[in-house]
This record gives structure tokens, C-alpha cells and sequence, in this order.
């Protein structure tokens, strides 16, 4: 879960916090449970451990937030202004398992787009940006 309100600006809150999906990574999952045996298994399993309780992906009411890291950290912001949309993805084993990629989509070739991840929920993820974002739709296309 989310905790470091350092991240923050003033009258901002946190609205959706979604981690990524073990279920992608269930091949490494089976290898350090098979290496067990070589120790090898045990690296991979606590490596695992540490990428699934250090990163998260986030909604905000102005923003996206997307950190990872353990010893170092790295964040990447994106205000909800300059995000054209949110593409979500699963396939068929996605749409058992309820995880999927999302992609926030920019405007400008330059910037890229913004995490392309496979998160848990994401089809969750997407109706809480489609909550952040309702506000500034409304009035950007307001009636004369």
C-alpha cells in the first residue's frame, strides 16, 4: 500500500493504489520454488518479495504516481492534464486471473508513454481514472 505522503501535493488524495500481478511473474515464481534445493530458489523467491511490497501504481485526484525500488527509488509522475487516455490489456489467462498491462497514454512522441504494466485489477484501475479525470473533462468541454 501506498504510504509516503511525501509524494503528495497540498488537497491531494489517493484514490486507487494497485500492485503489480504475481501471475505475471508465476514463471519465476515456479523457478525459485524448483531451485530451492541449489539455493538459488531462495534468491529469486525474496528478490520477488521485495519488487511486489516495493512498488505500486497510483491514482490520484491530480495525478498518476508510479514507484518502485528498494534501495534506491525511482518515481515518475504524471498530471492528469496531460495523459490522453489509459489503455488496458489482458489476455485470456489475464482476464481469469484479473490482472492485465495498462498504458497511460501521452500526447507527444517525445514523451512516451507512461507504464506500460501488468497490474492486478486493472480494469479497477481504469474506473478510478476514469473517477480522477471526470472533473476536468466536465469542464474543459463546458456549454456556451
Amino acid at each position: 500500500m501506498f504510504s509516503d505522503s511525501r509524494d503528495l501535493s497540498t488537497n491531494e488524495k489517493v484514490m486507487y493504489c494497485a500492485k503489480f500481478s504475481l501471475w505475471n511473474r508465476f514463471h519465476h515464481i515456479c523457478l525459485g520454488i524448483l531451485t530451492i534445493p541449489l539455493l538459488v530458489g531462495i534468491f529469486i523467491l525474496i528478490k520477488l518479495m521485495i519488487e511486489y511490497k516495493s512498488t505500486s501504481y497510483i491514482v490520484t485526484n491530480k495525478r498518476f504516481i508510479a514507484s518502485s525500488g528498494f534501495l534506491s527509488r525511482k518515481t515518475e509522475y504524471v498530471d492528469h492534464t496531460r495523459a490522453l487516455g489509459l489503455e488496458v490489456n489482458q489476455s485470456f489467462l489475464g482476464r481469469i486471473f484479473d490482472y492485465g498491462t495498462i498504458t497511460v497514454r501521452m500526447p507527444l512522441a517525445g514523451e512516451g508513454d507512461f507504464s506500460e504494466v501488468c497490474i492486478s485489477a486493472p480494469y479497477k484501475f481504469a474506473e478510478y481514472y476514469g473517477k480522477a479525470t471526470a472533473p476536468r473533462k466536465k469542464t474543459s468541454g463546458g456549454k456556451k
